[in-house]
């Protein structure tokens, strides 16, 4: 094939498989377990950040708590930005000296489980970002903790999401667009999933007071996800 006859448009199918079961392919893929953990680590991840990012400006707005501008409420979003980049480079980086390291133990043969241990730091970080953000913000901790601890949960999300997609690619390379899918449909269906809604009400164990706010002798419902959430869960 020339270059020229590469810049056409379109080329013909690059592969010829029924188009219904490319369709229905991602959603045969819940029924692998590697996938199965994966959707799920993936949809928290993405989840938890939401739920998060719906209550920042509560939190820091609030006259009761930080009384932030709308400046500084943006500039919080810094600590979950370092963290994500932080989280991403960690998860790269350490998960390849891991699996190389457990490779070699194993006689030279990789194994996808091998990424299953970035599980244990995921699962720290999460929850321990996760807690602490929540206390610190219910007890009016100086602004800096809970910004501190909102930088922890991002580095956990980064490496949870970068596990999932890594051990799920890794796990069935051959439906590696398909598994990529399942993830994405996965995470935009996260709301209605029983995982998120026990996530959300855990969540709100630790900012029961969030949820309203004072208009002269009455209180009213802040127009927020978070009620949604709590209905849902």
């Amino acid at each position: 094939m020339r270059f020229v006859e590469t810049l056409k448009p379109w080329n013909g199918r690059l592969n010829h498989v029924n188009w219904f079961k490319v369709m229905i392919r991602p959603f045969i893929l819940f029924a692998y377990p590697s996938v199965l953990w994966s959707t799920t680590v993936y949809s928290l991840s993405i989840g938890w950040l939401i739920v998060l990012s719906e209550s920042v400006a509560h939190i820091y707005r609030d006259k009761d708590t930080y009384s932030f501008s709308a400046l500084g409420t943006g500039l919080v979003y810094l600590s979950p930005f370092i963290g994500g980049v932080l989280g991403t480079a960690v998860a790269g980086k350490v998960s390849d000296i891991i699996i190389r390291f457990m490779s070699r133990r194993n006689g030279g043969i990789y194994e996808p489980e091998f990424r299953l241990v970035m599980a244990l730091p995921v699962a720290f970080s999460t929850a321990a970002g996760l807690m602490g953000f929540g206390w610190s913000a219910q007890e009016r901790d100086a602004w800096i903790v809970p910004t501190i601890f909102f930088g922890i949960i991002s580095f956990g999300c980064s490496l949870g999401s970068t596990t999932a997609i890594t051990f799920c690619v890794d796990s069935y390379r051959q439906y590696a667009g398909e598994a990529l899918v399942t993830l994405n449909f996965s995470k935009s269906a996260s709301p209605t999933n029983p995982p998120l809604q026990s996530s959300a009400s855990c969540f709100l164990l630790f900012v029961p007071n969030l949820m309203n706010t004072n208009v002269g002798d009455r209180r009213l419902p802040r127009p927020s996800i978070l009620p949604l959430l709590r209905r849902l869960a």
